[in-house]
């Protein structure tokens, strides 16, 4: 089913082509060292008044994206796992905008909620998220390369590296 245990089955949805969810709840996804427990999307994908919740994944358990812009949602939860685990619980993006969201209880890699390239966030809170591997779990909340970051809270979140690598940025771990 391309990757997703949340949105089903292939020929229902092409991870190529563009995604828009509203009002609509994704939860209890499974996949086992694949990406995208909850969403796998290689296009764009906008997810708009809805709830992630619940999804395991290796990467992106929560959505794993290319392009992805989340607003008024939940994202909680969910949890990166398998044997080659990495990127962030909640969400795993390569170019990521969250407005008037809730990104919370997540577990991943380098970045427990939140791993992207680039970020744009506002109005949104990032809570309670853990990131952890033993060999980088940077990032607790947010691990992004380039972050924009406004009237938004980032509070409770734990980076919880291996014996000598990462745990840097409990709250955010951006380059620029």
């Amino acid at each position: 089913n391309y990757e997703a245990g949340g949105v089903p089955d292939s020929k229902a949805v092409d991870p190529d082509g563009d995604l828009t969810l509203r009002d609509t709840t994704i939860a209890n996804g499974f996949v086992y060292d694949e990406n995208g427990g909850g969403i796998y999307s290689k296009g764009s994908l906008t997810v708009d008044g809805s709830t992630v919740s619940g999804n395991y994944a290796a990467s992106g358990a929560g959505i794993q994206a290319t392009e992805a812009t989340v607003t008024d949602s939940v994202i909680s939860n969910n949890e990166v796992g398998g044997s080659s685990y990495d990127g962030g619980g909640g969400i795993d993006a390569w170019t990521l905008i969250v407005d008037g969201s809730t990104i919370s209880g997540n577990r991943g890699g380098d970045g427990g909620g939140i791993w992207a390239n680039g970020a744009t966030m506002s109005g949104s809170r990032i809570v309670d998220n853990v990131a952890r591997e033993e060999y980088g779990g940077d990032g607790g909340g947010i691990a992004a390369r380039s972050l924009t970051l406004t009237n938004s809270v980032v509070a409770g979140n734990i980076a919880r590296g291996g014996d000598d690598y990462g745990g840097w940025g409990g709250g955010v771990n951006a380059e620029s």
